[in-house]
């Protein structure tokens, strides 16, 4: 009987961990603070932007802007064209 009621405490506790009402402030707090968090490297990345959006048509990967070199293959311009 003692099996049944320890099982049955476990599924009580973890109902109330995961369906318990709480208050919205921590969520809140987590919206607020995720979009400046991940500001910080797109600020330090910023003056990479011309090298990936450049108007010359040139492919770069940005594996190859940071020196890990090429991670995949340039197909040429047919090749891709028919994937």
């Amino acid at each position: 009987m003692s099996g049944k009621s320890h099982l049955r405490s476990l599924m009580e506790s973890t109902e109330r961990f995961f369906f318990a009402e709480e208050s919205p402030y921590g969520l809140a707090l987590v919206r607020m603070c995720l979009p400046t968090v991940a500001l910080i490297p797109m600020v330090r990345r910023f003056f990479r932007v011309r090298e990936l959006y450049s108007a010359d048509g040139c492919p770069q990967q940005l594996a190859e802007l940071f020196g890990n070199g090429r991670l995949l293959p340039e197909l040429p311009g047919p090749v891709a064209a028919a994937l």
